[in-house]
């Protein structure tokens, strides 16, 4: 014993990667009664020859490894950005394959890849991690500024090399950092350049800043702010949103209420591509949509906007036709290596990674002092334009402006790179279908917009309205479980999002309408939710609440997780052929797959109301509801009712999905989730149990939302809702047409 014990010791110190499982191994081994036995002195030889294997097996794996020189790449590979983490990887495997084939220092370059999930603190954690590892030279990333901006901190602290490829939050130079340096140009070159295309070439003197309340939109928007001021540019609206928006349609009301002549949006994909659509929905028509890059920038925007993307604006830090030293081959190499159109994201990829190789090429070491100052002294003519470091660690990078033109980004300013002209002012919607578009379109004709009050008053209730139905439709799957059964179903919203899913699938594979998809959707789910309720429900409805709340809880938890591995965190989008069509009755629009979907929304509650009061089986559910013991001595099969009502709970929710997709166009493992609670607002709101209160609990809110984001601010639109809720509750905690009728 006292041999392994020693033997453990010497490894600990040789090897401080395993110490914590040889701590383990100690303990273990001191508080086995073995020592005096024939097999205590087996097992402890044995323990001896596993230290001593293991320490070999590492030997060697350290000997087979040091061909290689390793980089840590941190990136989203899944969640919202995910798209931008793949673009990212494109650039970086094209650089690996340049720089391997003629090796560097003698040695192969390898990228250890680590998924930040596209979260902040997961890049820290990720940072943390690679850093104290040895073998690991440089770090390159994150993508976002969100994720990159605290991460920069931890490689700055760990004294690690690290080129930050794409976040551009103005912060991350400014904090003094010795170890972290910047490819791409920040924010407030963004700010700088769009505004200095407004006032010379657009012509636009009343601006509207729309912008996701992150790191990122922030950073853009901020420096927008600052910079119009310079430019006697009004800044009519200034408004922020939270990043995964639903409905942006209370705050585009209010965005054309300001009447600005140009809108700024500063987003990701997935908001970017519903932003545009629902701008066309309520036809707000500004002199020039013009975009912060980011989601305006990616291929993927092209398809998920799709009509809506033509004319919009956005700064650019490379495109596929810029000027620069061998730009269009690389372009042209890179669309033949991943059958996938280049971005600015895989540019800075791509070149931070080759920056670094150069870095260590030149120092002649991997050591990581040596490879910081190779960075420093960076001095490249390359595919992204010059590339020299400052003292604060920021690569002086120019940026550019492009218009999307005939299904393509076109850099159109400033002259010295433009390939083409601005198309300017852009088209009204109404107007599009009989201009020409391309290169050799024609200007529109910018209208000023003047909306009254009184329309502005009427846009909002409609808006508020048609939401509201859906919210309406989400609720009663929610109270008539709650009312037969007294469950309270906090997987809800992930059925919610299993119907999403499946209208998307069913469309995507079968070319099945989302509308069309109830037909299929609402069986499934039904189906779906009797099973739920025999195999998993019915067992705990006789337990304490507790149990029950922690049960459906938990199948939220599986089936979020289980569209996780399938589906990962990415967005996945559709578009349908009415997708931002409207009706336009003066200065109010209302959107087409909104008025559809909340039209079928009120005849399903209708058809739920008639089936609980006209049949034989919805009034056994209401007797149930009221008594269940008076039913069961009535002769009314309880269990049978319990199911039937779980699975028309269940269905409800899946309808609901299929009625969010054409509205929403994306679905995401979380994208229920929001949902769960405004279900339990709306059942509240109209009363536990009632069908007719939960219309009236999501009309309510839907109205109350679109209210407070227009008429208050748009970050308090769930505020002044959940105001109304709390008076509800306090004033009449029945709800507002009580809980005991249907």
């Amino acid at each position: 014993m006292r041999v392994a014990l020693v033997a453990s010791r010497i490894y600990n110190r040789r090897d401080s990667q395993f110490s914590g499982w040889n701590n383990r191994l100690t303990t273990s081994l001191k508080s086995l009664p073995i020592s005096r036995t024939k097999w205590g002195w087996v097992l402890t030889i044995t323990a001896l020859l596993c230290c001593l294997c293991t320490v070999g097996c590492k030997k060697a794996a350290n000997i087979n490894g040091a061909d290689a020189i390793r980089v840590g790449i941190i990136t989203s590979i899944t969640g919202p950005e995910a798209r931008f983490g793949q673009a990212q990887k494109y650039g970086y495997e094209m650089a690996l394959n340049e720089i391997n084939t003629s090796g560097l220092l003698g040695k192969n370059l390898e990228l250890v890849y680590q998924d930040d999930t596209s979260k902040a603190e997961v890049a820290s954690l990720t940072v943390e991690k690679l850093a104290d590892r040895d073998d690991i030279v440089a770090l390159i990333g994150a993508y976002s500024s969100s994720a990159t901006f605290p991460a920069a901190s931890v490689a700055d602290r760990y004294q690690i090399p690290m080129l930050c490829p794409s976040a551009t939050t103005d912060e991350i130079t400014r904090q003094g950092y010795k170890w972290v340096f910047r490819i791409c140009a920040a924010a407030n070159d963004y700010g700088r350049t769009l505004i200095k295309f407004l006032n010379e070439v657009a012509y636009a003197h009343r601006l509207a800043i729309v912008y996701e309340n992150t790191q990122f939109g922030s950073s853009v928007a901020r420096a927008a702010l600052d910079q119009a001021s310079k430019a006697a540019i009004d800044i009519v609206a200034y408004e922020a949103y939270d990043q995964g928006g639903t409905d942006f349609t209370p705050l585009l009301t209010r965005v054309k209420s300001a009447g600005p002549d140009a809108v700024l949006f500063v987003s990701y994909l997935a908001d970017a591509t519903l932003l545009m659509r629902q701008s066309k929905e309520i036809d707000l028509n500004p002199k020039v949509f013009t975009a912060g890059g980011a989601g305006f920038s990616l291929p993927d925007f092209l398809k998920g906007a799709g009509d809506t993307a033509e004319y919009t604006i956005s700064v650019t830090q490379w495109t596929p036709d810029a000027k620069w030293t061998g730009s269009r081959e690389w372009a042209d190499k890179f669309r033949t290596l991943f059958d996938y159109e280049p971005s600015y994201h895989s540019v800075q990829a791509y070149m931070s990674l080759k920056v670094l190789a150069d870095a260590i090429e030149r120092a002649g070491s991997t050591d990581r002092l040596a490879v910081r100052d190779g960075i420093k002294s960076s001095s490249l003519d390359s595919i992204f334009g010059p590339i020299h470091f400052n003292d604060a660690g920021q690569n002086e990078h120019p940026v550019a402006i492009t218009q999307v033109l005939n299904g393509k980004f076109t850099t159109v300013w400033p002259s010295s790179v433009a390939i083409g002209q601005p198309v300017l002012p852009t088209p009204q919607w109404s107007a599009r279908k009989t201009i020409t578009t391309g290169l050799n379109a024609q200007p529109g004709v910018h209208v000023p917009a003047s909306v009254s009050g009184a329309e502005k008053l009427l846009q909002t209730l409609a808006s508020g309205l048609l939401t509201g139905g859906i919210y309406a439709l989400i609720g009663i799957g929610l109270t008539i479980v709650f009312g037969v059964m007294r469950v309270v179903n906090f997987a809800h919203g992930a059925l919610v999002m299993v119907g999403m899913y499946s209208t998307y699938f069913l469309f995507t594979h079968s070319r099945l309408d989302p509308f069309l998809s109830l037909i299929v959707v609402i069986p499934g789910m039904f189906i779906i939710g009797v099973i739920l309720q025999r195999i998993l429900i019915a067992p705990v409805l006789r337990a304490p609440e507790l149990n029950q709340i922690l049960l459906t809880e938990g199948i939220s938890i599986v089936l979020i997780n289980t569209a996780l591995l399938l589906f990962t965190s990415n967005y996945l989008t559709m578009t349908t052929s009415y997708a931002g069509a409207a009706f336009h009755f003066g200065d109010v629009s209302l959107s087409k797959p909104q008025m559809g979907a909340f039209l079928i929304a009120i005849i399903i509650t209708g058809a739920v109301y008639l089936f609980l009061v006209r049949t034989s089986t919805g009034r056994q559910i209401r007797a149930t509801a009221q008594d269940s013991e008076a039913a069961r001595l009535l002769g009314i099969n309880i269990k049978r009712v319990q199911a039937l009502t779980f699975g028309l709970g269940v269905a409800a929710a899946g309808a609901a999905g299929s009625l969010l997709m054409p509205i929403y166009y994306r679905v995401e493992p979380n994208a229920g989730s929001p949902f769960t609670l405004k279900a339990f607002v709306v059942v509240v709101l109209g009363g536990m149990g009632s069908v007719t209160g939960a219309l009236v609990g999501g009309i309510v809110l839907g109205i109350a939302e679109a209210m407070g984001a227009v008429y208050v601010a748009t970050g308090y639109k769930d505020a002044v809702a959940f105001v109304i809720f709390l008076m509800v509750l306090t004033l009449k905690p029945s709800g507002l047409l009580g809980k005991s009728k249907v």
